[in-house]
């Protein structure tokens, strides 16, 4: 490219840049024509096309530079590495296109578009990433297939080459797990993930024969197509369930039923049916086309059995029937005037609930079950009928031949009886007695786990009293003028023996002023006793308050068995005066109540002690 220029007149004029002089114009102006070149830089490259795509798609990229002069190169790279130098200039653009098909290798790969021509001391570039997706393999399931139930099992899924990472999910039937699973996912050098996911699971009788799947999602590559592998379960098990249905059948004798045994495991087991012990029939269906009472009424069993073991149940099939006779003895021969009971035994389902009577042939008003006729005279001899009806329908005739040996008689309606069919039966007067016993017993057992009051009706020994000595009077002496009489009210108490400790007594130590001394238990007994009021307890309860304490502090009771103390005369003299004022308050108050009688009372004894006060061993006190 240049710019055209000529001189006339030894002036320059300048033509348009780029203008082609031709040479007929030439020939019309004479002069000096000259051609200037100018050059310039291309643009900066330009790349337009896919960033991302999928295995085995095919990919352009096109790259373009604008201007230069000269004319630029457009070569492409692809990791430093030239693929492509083709090009073309089209007004002024200089244009590369490079087509490729996508694979694992183009995957993140570095594409470089590079411009240049001789004014450029360093080539343009640009560069351009393209990230490939690539589609897993089919996945691979690995584990067992046949099982044992409540064993613990592992199955392994396996999938590879996928780019990026597929999402993997375990399933039995449409139950997905969501427990029991590890799952890693490894980047691989060629850029493609391995996942790796591990089930541990135990299966049940109830998974045998469902299928075990894996199911790899990959949507990039995939959209929601599902590359799927599975495993079909045998789980090999004795039956764990079995039942009959359908249950609680009723039919009446002679009609059909049908009954289903349905029982699980693996290998499947087989069906037998039983009743009273017998088998009637092999297979899981049983039916019955004309059933009869004899037969099929009752409980009906089947049993499932296969090589891992068996299980069985049954059904209770209620098989109603009209009354059938039980009757044993159908003849009977009788004196005159020797009644005859008949009764219309019979079996029936449900039970019958009316009955009819016939004598040859003729109806008798007696609609009872048992019928009692007066033989008075030969005439009453003859057949006599009876039908029971139930629900169902009625019996067949049952007729009894009764004969008789001699008599007379005016008909047999006449000597009918009718047993009142409302009388308890012999079976429900047992049942009575028996709940009366079961009463009797019942309230024995209680009787006896109540404090021992009937020990002795219940075998067992009566508790032990240990026997009490003859009581001895005891006189407690007293320190000042004793009245002329005193009462003792009767009242007998049991108070316990207190013997001499039989230890050898420890001499203490003397102190300046007090001396030790050891007092000990004297055994004696009370033989004279009378009945406490308010007023005595009151009493009693001021002598257990009268203890002795001793100048240590320690306070001491009568009854307790060799006991040591230390005292002076002083406190001796005190406590004697402090005895004493009690004492005669005690008396005066004795003595007022006395006064207050009208006659003697015979329970009153004369003593010339002080009053005695009897008390239990727990509230006797103690005085030194």
């Amino acid at each position: 490219m240049c710019s055209w220029g000529y001189n006339r007149d030894r002036e320059d004029i300048q033509m348009e840049r780029g203008q082609s002089y031709r040479a007929v114009k030439m020939i019309e102006n004479m002069g000096t024509y000259w051609c200037s070149i100018f050059v310039v830089a291309p643009g900066y490259p330009n790349i337009t096309g896919s960033t991302l795509t999928v295995e085995g798609n095919s990919v352009t990229l096109t790259c373009t530079s604008s201007g230069g002069n000269p004319v630029p190169t457009v070569y492409w790279y692809r990791n430093n590495q030239l693929v492509d130098d083709t090009q073309t200039t089209t007004n002024g653009v200089t244009t590369n296109t490079y087509t490729l098909v996508a694979d694992k290798s183009h995957n993140l790969a570095v594409f470089e578009c590079q411009v240049d021509n001789s004014v450029l001391q360093n080539t343009l570039s640009t560069t351009w990433y393209l990230q490939v997706y690539t589609v897993p393999n089919q996945p691979t399931l690995n584990g067992s297939q046949t099982l044992l139930p409540g064993t613990t099992y592992q199955w392994t899924c396996i999938s590879t080459g996928g780019n990026p990472s597929p999402a993997m999910t375990l399933r039995v039937g449409n139950s997905q797990f969501s427990t029991g699973i590890t799952q890693t996912s490894v980047l691989k050098s060629d850029k493609t993930y391995t996942v790796t996911s591990t089930l541990s699971w135990a299966p049940s009788i109830s998974n045998n024969g469902q299928t075990l799947y894996c199911d790899v999602k990959h949507p990039e590559t995939r959209g929601n197509n599902l590359q799927t592998v599975s495993l079909q379960l045998i789980v090999n098990a004795a039956p764990s369930y079995i039942r009959i249905v359908p249950a609680g059948v009723v039919v009446n004798e002679g009609q059909g039923f049908t009954l289903t045994c349905e029982a699980d495991g693996y290998p499947a087991p087989t069906y037998n049916w039983y009743h009273n012990d017998v088998m009637i029939h092999e297979g899981a269906i049983l039916t019955i086309s004309n059933s009869l009472w004899t037969e099929h009424d009752g409980l009906i069993l089947c049993k499932a059995t296969s090589t891992k073991g068996s299980r069985q149940t049954w059904e209770d099939v209620d098989v109603q029937h009209i009354p059938v006779s039980t009757v044993t003895q159908t003849s009977i021969s009788q004196t005159v005037g020797s009644p005859v009971r008949l009764s219309c035994d019979t079996r029936a389902n449900p039970s019958a609930t009316a009955w009819q009577w016939f004598y040859n042939g003729n109806s008798l008003s007696s609609t009872s079950k048992v019928l009692v006729v007066v033989m008075n005279s030969a005439s009453e001899a003859g057949a006599y009928t009876c039908r029971a009806i139930n629900g169902i329908g009625t019996s067949s005739d049952i007729t009894f031949n009764v004969d008789i040996v001699s008599g007379t008689g005016s008909g047999p309606d006449a000597a009918i009886v009718v047993e009142d069919s409302s009388r308890l039966s012999t079976g429900e007067i047992v049942a009575i007695i028996l709940a009366i016993l079961f009463v009797l017993l019942l309230c024995l057992v209680v009787c006896c786990c109540c404090k021992g009051y009937c020990a002795s009706l219940c075998g067992g020994k009566k508790k032990q009293v240990t026997p009490q000595v003859e009581h001895k009077r005891v006189e407690i002496p007293v320190y000042n003028e004793e009245p002329d009489e005193s009462v003792i009210y009767r009242h007998k108490i049991e108070i316990p023996k207190f013997y001499e400790n039989p230890e050898p007594s420890v001499r203490k130590t003397r102190f300046k002023k007090y001396g030790v001394y050891r007092r000990h238990s004297v055994e004696f007994e009370i033989s004279k006793s009378k009945v406490l009021k308010l007023e005595d307890i009151k009493q009693i309860e001021l002598a257990r308050d009268n203890a002795y304490i001793t100048p240590t502090g320690t306070r001491q009771q009568y009854y307790l068995p060799d006991i040591e103390y230390t005292y002076d005369e002083a406190e001796e003299r005190r406590r004697r005066r402090r005895r004493r004022r009690k004492k005669n308050k005690r008396d005066q108050d004795e003595q007022m109540r006395d006064h207050k009688l009208n006659e003697p009372d015979s329970n009153i004894i004369v003593c010339k002690r002080a009053p005695a006060i009897l008390a239990p061993e727990s509230q006797l006190t103690s005085t030194p």
